[in-house]
């Protein structure tokens, strides 16, 4: 049976996109907390060393996790994966809950453990998040790939588009609640996840392997991606209060969530043209657009 013959399975869609919104909403609450955490214990000495795992981590332990995966994906192509996903998430949510316990409970002299225990947490949620995302084309097949995904980056960019609402609500929830809130959710979207996608392993795959996907592309893309992501989170606030805030009475968080709302929104009609002409073309189209857009 090859991937085209493979049923969509829209739960296991819904469910990888619940647990692509909680990895945002965990970055979310780690960005948010580290530097008040650490200024508040007087570690602020760690900040560098922390700021070097968060940028590391992504280059090296997600490509090493997706490597780990696929090395075993010969044996069982879901199994492999789910088994990483429940080992790393679990860790994540524990690390989650060790953060909080020594927030609460750790004597002064244990206090200085604390930062190695944010760099594992970073090392453990960039463990999953390329292993899971992998998983996508096992229970969608390529015609409905470009939906599916659009699917998952409308729930993602809709939790971008609440994130300074967000900010709001777990500056109110204090670090403590919100890290259990956090090791919560992780465990609960995982588990969900697992058990929608388990209804996959029946159209297991078999017969001629997949034409692999040429590297230079993928390398393309995911390039494009970060540069873009990155000016998203990092400099597009910026960019919206240099260039709207003038002209709308609006507060600029309110006028970046809104922008980032019907980005959101524009993730499904985007997709059936994915379809049509190829996400590979339409995300250097995008990306072209952006870099004009910065140049005026």
């Amino acid at each position: 049976m090859n991937n085209a013959s493979i049923p969509t399975n829209w739960r296991a869609v819904w469910a990888l996109g619940l647990l692509n919104t909680v990895f945002i909403f965990s970055m979310l609450v780690y960005n948010n907390f580290q530097t008040p955490v650490l200024q508040a214990l007087y570690l602020t000495n760690y900040a560098p060393f922390l700021t070097l795992v968060a940028g590391i981590a992504p280059i090296v332990v997600a490509p090493l996790a997706g490597w780990l995966t696929d090395r075993y994906h010969y044996l069982e192509p879901l199994r492999a994966g789910f088994l990483w996903i429940e080992i790393t998430v679990t860790l994540t949510a524990l690390l989650f809950v060790a953060v909080a316990l020594n927030l609460s409970y750790a004597p002064p002299g244990l206090l200085h453990f604390l930062p190695y225990i944010m760099a594992l947490w970073i090392v453990a949620v960039n463990s999953f998040h390329s292993p899971v995302n992998s998983l996508l084309k096992t229970f969608a097949p390529l015609k409905s790939l470009p939906q599916a995904n659009s699917l998952i980056v409308l729930m993602m960019n809709t939790m971008f588009a609440l994130a300074p609402i967000m900010t709001l609500l777990v500056n109110g929830m204090g670090g403590v609640a919100t890290f259990l809130l956090g090791a919560v959710l992780l465990l609960g979207s995982a588990y969900w996840f697992v058990r929608s996608a388990e209804i996959s392993l029946a159209y297991k795959t078999s017969g001629a392997p997949e034409t692999p996907a040429r590297l230079w592309i993928v390398v393309l893309c995911g390039l494009v991606y970060g540069i873009t992501r990155f000016f998203l989170i990092n400099r597009f606030d910026d960019f919206v209060g240099a260039h709207l805030a003038a002209f709308l009475p609006f507060d600029v968080r309110i006028i970046l969530s809104a922008l980032l709302f019907i980005a959101a929104l524009l993730c499904l009609p985007i997709g059936k043209y994915a379809e049509r002409f190829g996400a590979a073309k339409l995300l250097l189209l995008g990306f072209a657009l952006f870099f004009g857009n910065c140049l005026a």
